[in-house]
């Protein structure tokens, strides 16, 4: 592996520490973020993602043993800004789901889910909303050059 994408995965396995931390210190306990690399020399974050399931799971939104009923997906699209060496987010998306009505366990989001709430960011290209995009959102907040947000019907 080339410097450069040590570089970036050091980096991106730092902010998804900082993100998990976030998390765990207010709306779950104990999660924590993987990275990787794609094959376009970017580092994905998300939750418990793997070959199959490039986007990640949902996370569980819960402090206490009680079932959750919230569920978010994270995802962060990164790469090293070439201009000014930093850490740059090109794409990211975040959703909060419903909980599937069954009594599955542990709970989950159905795999057709329409996220109520979703904010999602692309840098490179205002024209595309990656919380439409990743997460077949119904509502949704584009944030960048062009700004929009609807509430669900």
């Amino acid at each position: 592996m080339n410097p450069s994408l040590r570089d970036l995965e050091r980096r991106a396995q730092q902010f998804a520490g900082e993100i998990a931390d976030l998390l765990n210190g207010t709306v779950t306990q104990g999660i924590r973020l993987k990275c990787g690399l794609n094959g376009h020399g970017q580092a994905i974050v998300t939750y418990e993602a793997n070959r199959l399931n490039r986007r990640g799971e949902t996370i569980p939104l819960t402090i206490s043993r009680t079932p959750p009923k919230l569920f978010l997906r994270v995802f962060h699209a990164l790469k090293i800004d070439r201009s000014n060496g930093h850490l740059a987010n090109v794409k990211s998306a975040y959703g909060l789901f419903v909980g599937d009505e069954t009594d599955a366990v542990p709970p989950v989001v159905a795999k057709d889910a329409v996220a109520p709430v979703a904010l999602g960011y692309a840098g490179d290209n205002p024209d595309t909303s990656p919380a439409k995009e990743d997460m077949n959102t119904s509502s949704q907040a584009r944030i960048g050059r062009s700004s929009s947000v609807s509430a669900p019907e």
